[in-house]
């Protein structure tokens, strides 16, 4: 049971890198990752988001007629603006739908056994599935983990990198190879068994992973160098942060509480 339990929380842990990672290379990327060619290329400052608002407030002003404008209404003015340029709340509700009919369902025929026995053989169910997880994102770390040392270096290694984030030369590939990993990972998760009482836990991994990606996206064609653009990126992160958290130390977590009870 120790070792399952040791098992559970390297995947919880390396799970939380590589999501993270991507996060932060979001946050981060670098603004030449959004030309396409050298002729093509729009580094106006009329095309930033911090020009769009800048226009805004000038037509808030002009419509206040000679009104003042206190600390609060700039303040909310901006807030409005961040919002609106945010667009939906990301939320479950509001993260891509997934095909649940390519997910491989592990049928549990348990409950004709006594409680105890159906408990036991849920978890030995989901220790596996844990397992298998685990194991995939370990393969794709960029360095081996095979044990407690290896994921001891790999959390070192990673902590080293994340410090550089504050930096004036974060090592942005780092962080871009991790979110190329995330994607490879969810390709080979596809042929992972679920156990059928974790499917709901598993196709909230799996839209939360897909935002992901799809924010990668937004963020490739994005001027983070811009000062709006980027807080509107990191809100969109602070979001996904928030998204992760809670499948860790809600769904996940109550899973097993329940099955231990």
């Amino acid at each position: 049971m120790y070792i399952k339990i040791k098992t559970l929380k390297y995947f919880l842990f390396i799970l939380s890198i590589f999501v993270l990672s991507s996060l932060n290379y979001f946050k981060y990327i670098e603004a030449d990752d959004t030309q396409t060619n050298a002729g093509s290329t729009q580094t106006s400052s009329e095309s930033s988001a911090t020009y769009s608002l800048a226009q805004d407030f000038q037509a808030y002003l002009s419509s206040k007629d000679g009104q003042s404008v206190s600390t609060s209404d700039v303040s909310d003015f901006i807030n409005s603006e961040i919002s609106d340029k945010v667009g939906d709340p990301i939320t479950l509700d509001t993260l891509p739908q997934i095909d649940a009919s390519k997910i491989k369902v592990l049928n549990q025929p348990y409950a004709s056994l006594p409680e105890n026995e159906r408990k036991q053989k849920e978890l030995d169910d989901a220790y596996k599935y844990v397992a298998t997880m685990a194991y995939l994102l370990a393969s794709n770390s960029p360095m081996p983990i095979t044990g407690p040392d290896d994921f001891a270096s790999f959390r070192n290694d990673f902590l080293n990198h994340f410090a550089t984030l504050e930096t004036s030369n974060p090592d942005l590939q780092y962080f871009s190879d991790l979110g190329d990993r995330l994607g490879l990972f969810l390709d080979q998760v596809n042929n992972v068994e679920v156990p059928e009482t974790m499917v709901d836990i598993h196709i909230k991994f799996l839209r939360i992973a897909n935002g992901l990606l799809a924010l990668k996206k937004d963020a490739s064609i994005s001027n983070v160098n811009d000062p709006i653009s980027r807080m509107v990126l990191i809100k969109k992160t602070d979001a996904y942060i928030n998204l992760v958290t809670g499948l860790i130390s809600t769904d996940l977590a109550n899973y097993f509480k329940n099955l231990n009870a």
